[in-house]
């Protein structure tokens, strides 16, 4: 079985191409490489599909999908004339990043779609935005070097921006009714290239512009003879912001979250609040929104929340006023962000590219209601933010440690802030750093602590010496007390003895033997 390179459920220029094609239609791809996509034609949409590829070893790999492979230079034009006799017209005639690649893409596009494309079919075209902001910074650096892809392709011939691209169908006799842009920040492309490598007033002007981070521009046309004014003025433009910072809403009918029920916006302006309307149609009632409020570490605050219900006949009608102020124990973290609430407002750090915040809808009345609007008022900030910096902090130290560590932590805590204020690309990394540090610390923690016990075993040893000590002491002064009560009355007796009658009378005889003693 093919292992399909194609991830459907992302907006890259081949889904967006592929979601476009009905099942079962006939379809002429321009230079379909290896096939990865001729196959999905093939296998998936069950397309009868026709191929003309100009490099062999790349034809050998993909005529296994196709039912017609021509190895031709689309440059030349010998091979148009034998398609056009032998297998008639198509639904759509695809040019998946191929017209860069041309002489005169305007010559092939118009020989093709007046020879090849039926009355109601359709022409889709990727082509590269040589306008994206990787391509400015590295001509601002002096550089223009060519890849092996991406959008300096060593073998592109032509560059387009919006203006070019539309002109280059127009110029064809085609007329644009739908454009895709996909857009991709310029550190995601091949080129690598980030706005900190600028001054930050050539940086913010550039990262400003229109299309300043549109990637690929995907056209769906079709003949100038099939469209009236109206649909001209109608033409359909969607963005997808996957690889840009974008803002995300999901909702769940009980079926759970999916990228099919979602929207994305494109971020505003920075450092003021905007805000920004999601609005969708739900069969079932709604039972949890997710907000995805960033795709990069920053600080967020979510100012309010409203639900709209909207009825076609009439005016929008509030469902809810602002989830916020009363609703705080609605709303959940997770995926790399913390949550606190100050003066009604939702105060978000998010430390990783994909923090979530879970909105619990159990509570409001949705019934009977398939329009909704959701309004949420953000702003967004890389600076540092120190009372949101403190609570994440608080949470990692929820631990009572010993003051030295506390110290320690202090100390750190000081260190990373200001690692944070010169470098917010780095958080994730930092506060990995954190918890490891935060981690030895529990574990010297734990080394003081038995330490701390060993000490307390040991005095309490050397109290029970002490004690014993003084037990000592107490029965040598009792024992003192006792010798002293006896010469109280030893004395006592030799004082009566010397008051008798009796030692007084044998006095003579006392000196007498003294006499003789001193001889």
């Amino acid at each position: 079985m093919y292992h399909y390179s194609i991830d459907m459920d992302t907006d890259n220029s081949l889904s967006l191409i592929l979601r476009q094609i009905k099942p079962n239609s006939k379809v002429f791809e321009f230079g379909p490489a290896d096939g990865y996509m001729t196959a999905y034609l093939k296998d998936v949409l069950k397309c009868e599909v026709f191929c003309v590829e100009i490099d062999e070893n790349a034809a050998k790999k993909a005529e296994q999908y196709a039912d017609k492979m021509i190895v031709a230079d689309l440059n030349k034009f010998n091979w148009l004339e034998e398609v056009a006799e032998h297998f008639g017209t198509f639904d759509y005639l695809i040019y998946a990043d191929v017209l860069e690649h041309l002489y005169n893409p305007s010559a092939v596009l118009e020989a093709a779609s007046s020879k090849l494309l039926n009355e109601q079919g359709s022409v889709i075209t990727s082509i590269p935005h040589i306008g994206h902001s990787a391509v400015i910074i590295e001509l601002l650096e002096g550089n223009f070097v060519y890849r092996k892809n991406g959008l300096l392709d060593n073998t592109h011939l032509r560059f387009f921006t919006r203006k070019s691209v539309e002109k280059l169908h127009l110029d064809s006799g085609l007329v644009p009714i739908e454009n895709h842009s996909v857009y991709m920040l310029p550190e995601h492309t091949e080129l690598q290239k980030n706005y900190g490598e600028l001054p930050s007033n050539i940086a913010e002007y550039i990262k400003n512009r229109n299309d300043a981070h549109v990637y690929q521009f995907i056209t769906t046309s079709k003949k100038n003879t099939q469209v009236n004014e109206y649909l001209v003025d109608e033409v359909q433009s969607v963005e997808c912001y996957r690889l840009a910072e974008h803002v995300q809403l999901f909702w769940d009918n009980g079926k759970g979250f999916s990228e099919q029920e979602s929207i994305r916006l494109p971020l505003a302006e920075m450092e003021i609040y905007n805000n920004y309307k999601f609005e969708f149609n739900s069969q079932e009632r709604l039972r949890t929104l997710r907000l995805d409020v960033t795709n990069f570490a920053c600080f967020v605050e979510v100012r309010s929340i409203k639900i709209y219900g909207l009825n076609p006949t009439e005016d929008k009608m509030l469902l809810l006023e602002n989830l916020l102020p009363n609703g705080m124990d609605k709303l959940s973290v997770i995926h790399g962000a913390e949550l606190s609430f100050e003066n009604n407002h939702a105060l978000i750090f998010s430390y990783s590219e994909d923090p979530q915040v879970v909105i619990d809808l159990s509570h409001v009345n949705l019934a009977d209601i398939k329009l909704y609007r959701v309004e949420v008022e953000l702003q967004y900030s890389k600076s540092l933010n120190i009372h949101l910096l403190n609570q994440f902090w608080n949470k990692l130290n929820r631990l009572e440690l010993l003051d030295f560590h506390k110290q320690s932590l202090s100390v750190i805590e000081g260190d990373i802030r200001s690692k944070l204020t010169g470098d917010l690309e780095k958080i994730q990394d930092i506060f990995v750093d954190i918890q490891q540090s935060n981690e030895k610390m529990q574990e010297l923690y734990g080394k003081t602590s038995t330490e701390l016990l060993f000490l307390q075993e040991e005095n309490e040893k050397e109290r029970a010496k002490e004690s014993a000590k003084d037990e000592i002491y107490l029965q040598i002064l009792k024992e003192h007390q006792n010798d002293q009560a006896l010469i109280k009355d030893m004395r006592e007796e030799i004082s009566k003895l010397r008051s008798s009658l009796s030692w007084r009378m044998t006095k003579p005889l006392r000196g007498i033997g003294s006499f003789f003693r001193k001889k």
